[in-house]
């Protein structure tokens, strides 16, 4: 029972199913904040999203795994070219649902993948924090791709997509932690190689704080609903993994509990739909 929930386990995090389902939270939990309409399409357009820029990185960084993620690597020589195959059909019909609802909801669809090419197959990521900056960025457009599908514009959308952008740059910083070794063979210049594993970490919790102050201060000039404040278990438990992170540390910490951030927020959300709150 328990090696075959490992793994299922691994083919959702290798496969990167779990963390693209984590974009898809974060339609989820501005859908629920903005009191807007439940949409299957707006929930499929950054899970496919994720699913093209993760599964493409996967074949792109190969030889940083060979050293900070073995096991990972055998997986994607096994499966990956199928999965990716898989990923760009599903990034296909995202385009097809984009495009059908305008061209912000197209251009903003676009980005993240935009973005992704440069950082993955243009090698951007050896560029210090640049890859942490793309990637935040990257997540962060979701919650406007939420008030564009659904016609709005406003200063709500964008508070929440700086908010998700802080905490994913966060994320990312996290996960060089782990793969100091790699990248330094690699001469990758990331934060933890050059400032050290707790300088980096302090990095990670005054960005954290940032993130509090963004939230509650949207929350009191009434710029975001006072459900935001469902985000603050969210940025407790962010918290709680920069404090555990240490390098090379188990993958089931990085890969589960870590990048499980959003599978907590999710739960978040579930609990006071059922409770009606």
């Amino acid at each position: 029972m328990a090696v075959t929930l490992k793994k299922i386990l691994d083919f959702l995090v290798y496969s990167n199913i779990y963390l693209s389902f984590g974009a898809s939270v974060v339609a989820l939990t501005t859908i629920f904040i903005m009191k807007l309409p439940l949409s299957f399409e707006l929930l499929f357009i950054p899970f496919a999203g994720g699913m093209l820029i993760y599964n493409t990185n996967r074949h792109t960084d190969k030889l940083e795994d060979k050293i900070n993620v073995q096991d990972r690597v055998g997986f994607v020589e096994k499966y990956g070219n199928y999965i990716l195959g898989a990923s760009s059909i599903l990034y296909l019909i995202a385009l097809y649902f984009a495009f059908i609802k305008g061209v912000a909801v197209l251009l903003v669809t676009l980005l993240p993948v935009i973005i992704a090419s440069f950082y993955s197959i243009k090698r951007l990521k050896k560029i210090y924090i640049l890859k942490n900056l793309l990637v935040g960025l990257s997540w962060g457009v979701t919650p406007l791709l939420v008030g564009f599908y659904n016609g709005i514009f406003s200063i709500a959308f964008i508070s929440l997509s700086l908010f998700f952008a802080i905490t994913f740059f966060i994320n990312t910083i996290i996960f060089d932690i782990k793969d100091i070794i790699g990248d330094s063979n690699l001469k990758i210049m990331t934060m933890p190689i050059k400032l050290g594993l707790e300088k980096t970490k302090n990095i990670c919790y005054a960005s954290n704080f940032v993130a509090v102050f963004l939230l509650l201060i949207s929350v009191l000039f009434e710029v975001l609903p006072l459900s935001s404040l469902i985000l603050l278990p969210f940025i407790a438990y962010i918290f709680f993994y920069i404090y555990r992170a240490e390098e090379r540390k188990d993958g089931f910490f990085y890969g589960v509990i870590v990048d499980g951030e959003f599978i907590f927020l999710f739960f978040i959300i579930l609990v006071l739909n059922i409770l009606q709150i």
